[in-house]
């Protein structure tokens, strides 16, 4: 039999890689099961909603032609101002209570900082614009607040920005006297945080209050700023800096129901692998944001984008990069995307929605007469299809958005041009009964009128 003490050396060197091995266990258990649990679906059983945002709603107006967005979106909304009581409102700086803030020429409104403006008074006036955009006291539905001209916190108000710091010292240089320049400096930041800290969190509390059932948030909040796409060996990751002031934000987060970042990308970077680590680490930090708070679920997040690019709103994302950023938001677990557009969308009859094939992208381009419009391939792609001759144009009283036969897709258009006719595809490659011609009939209906 072996000596005692060797026999206790033995038993020893065995007991750290257990011990090691048990305290992994508990770890990786804390990190699988001490997670806080996602707040439930803004809608049952749809996880992940698509939601528009879009004045499509001129395209009506403008062009007498309407888009289903029903079949596509499970809640959509206008940001026009004189829609209301819509499940997906937006509050711009001039729709929301008196927000302080410097227009491009440097004219203050309101103040201009958030230190010179009343609290008061703004959230007065924010409680009567919250009860005109939601009237419904039982509002389910994602209200955003879009406040862009400053940021809380005195770091992060650079570029054109800056004016606020250089406002907020011109102010506090008047009101005090023997104070040196490092004492302005530190008492101008003091006091804007503090402003800027009571109006963001005031006026969302008031919201959350008055609309319990809403989600309610701060649009591009949290933002990482991991813009520099341009660099070499670009990661996307976001810089530590901005997210340690991220985690000094807590008190916004907690008294947000939701999160809205977004993921707009320009359009010199096209197809770029680089979009997707912008939008992964983007929404990524917002999930990270999301567990931070004292509440007893994740908040859910919400990725904004642009149905164009950043810098061509009328340049249609590319399927790639829609993948990049919708289909990475739905792989990360967001609770949704929003989609964005202005009035440019509409501002001109060549603007279109065009739902692309799951293929691949394709380019449009206006046969010679100017009638037709042919779907070409990319370059280094075979063609899709041989090119249909453009036919005449149709009798002034029918002329209205037609299927090009050879699509059978639908396609939602604010232009009222005939498209170019050609050989009928087989009726089954159609779905009939879904395509409306002129005077709501179908299809079928309007080819035997014209027979008869």
């Amino acid at each position: 039999m072996p000596p005692g003490p060797a026999s206790g050396t033995s038993s020893s060197q065995h007991a750290v890689p257990v011990t090691l091995t048990f305290s992994w266990i508990l770890l990786l258990f804390h990190t699988a099961f001490g997670q806080k649990p996602a707040k439930l679906p803004l809608i049952g059983r749809k996880p992940f909603i698509a939601a528009w945002n879009a004045p499509l709603d001129m395209c009506a107006i403008k062009y007498n032609v309407t888009a289903n967005l029903d079949r596509i979106f499970h809640i959509h909304g206008s940001p026009r101002a004189d829609w209301t009581g819509q499940n997906v409102t937006i509050f711009y700086a001039n729709r929301l209570g008196y927000y302080p803030r410097y227009t491009p020429q440097g004219a203050a409104v309101h103040g201009g900082v958030p230190q010179n403006c009343s609290l008061d008074m703004h959230l007065f006036k924010a409680y009567k614009d919250i009860k005109h955009f939601i009237p419904a006291e039982d509002f389910r539905g994602l209200a955003v607040i879009d406040w862009e001209f400053w940021r809380p916190q005195w770091n992060r108000n650079w570029h054109k920005k800056d004016i606020y710091r250089q406002k907020s010292r011109e102010l506090t240089a008047k009101a005090y006297i023997n104070v040196t320049t490092a004492q302005v400096e530190e008492l101008a930041r003091r006091r804007f945080e503090k402003s800027a800290r009571a109006f963001m969190q005031r006026t969302i509390q008031l919201g959350t209050r008055l609309r319990p059932d809403g989600l309610w948030g701060f649009y591009l909040y949290p933002d990482c700023h991991n813009y520099n796409l341009h660099e070499e060996n670009y990661t996307g990751l976001c810089p530590l800096l901005e997210s340690l002031r991220n985690d000094e934000l807590r008190w916004l987060w907690n008294s947000s129901t939701a999160l809205f970042p977004s993921v707009a990308i320009r359009k010199s970077h096209t197809n770029s692998v680089g979009n997707l680590h912008f939008s992964r680490h983007r929404v990524t930090e917002a999930l990270r944001v999301a567990s931070l708070t004292s509440k007893d679920y994740d908040l859910p997040t919400y990725v904004y984008l642009r149905l164009g690019y950043r810098d061509e709103a009328l340049t249609f994302l590319t399927t790639k990069d829609l993948v990049h950023t919708i289909g990475e938001s739905a792989a990360l677990g967001a609770a949704g995307f929003v989609i964005w557009g202005d009035l440019n969308l509409t501002s001109s009859r060549q603007g279109q929605v065009v739902r692309q094939p799951p293929s691949g992208s394709v380019r449009h381009q206006r046969d010679a007469s100017g009638r037709g419009v042919q779907r070409l391939p990319l370059p280094g792609q075979r063609p899709l299809y041989p090119p249909q001759p453009a036919g005449p144009p149709l009798p002034p009283p029918e002329r209205q958005q037609l299927p090009h036969p050879a699509l059978g897709r639908r396609r939602l258009r604010c232009e009222r041009v005939a498209l170019a006719t050609g050989p009928a595809a087989p009726e089954r490659a159609i779905p009939m009964p879904l395509l409306r011609g002129p005077r709501g009939r179908t299809l079928r209906q309007h080819q035997r009128g014209r027979r008869g």
